[in-house]
């Protein structure tokens, strides 16, 4: 029985493991504004290097023009998407978006 528990347990850790990282996700698909105080634009779309005038992801710093603009906290599966929270630099006000597809 306990040898039951330990595989269960190990089974339960080995689905729930992310294989893609924070910044992967956010690259990867298209963000709407949810709630919070701190918020860059109401659609959101990322790039893993610099583009002129648009949002790049380098490992947790999202920048603007090459200029760091907020900081990325999280991104979370719920249910049926992604919830990607993100922070001022400064941390003082955050921002949940939501995922609406792949890029």
């Amino acid at each position: 029985m306990k040898k039951y528990f330990l595989f269960i347990g190990l089974l339960l850790l080995c689905v729930s493991c992310k294989t893609e990282s924070d910044a992967e996700i956010a690259v990867n698909h298209k963000w709407k504004v949810g709630n919070g105080d701190f918020r860059l634009n109401d659609w959101l779309v990322f790039s893993n290097v610099p583009v002129a005038n648009g949002y790049y992801i380098k490992n947790d710093t999202i920048y603007k023009d090459e200029i760091p603009v907020a900081l990325l906290i999280s991104c979370d599966y719920h249910v049926d998407h992604y919830m990607m929270k993100i922070s001022s630099i400064d941390r003082k006000r955050e921002c949940v978006y939501f995922e609406k597809g792949e890029e």
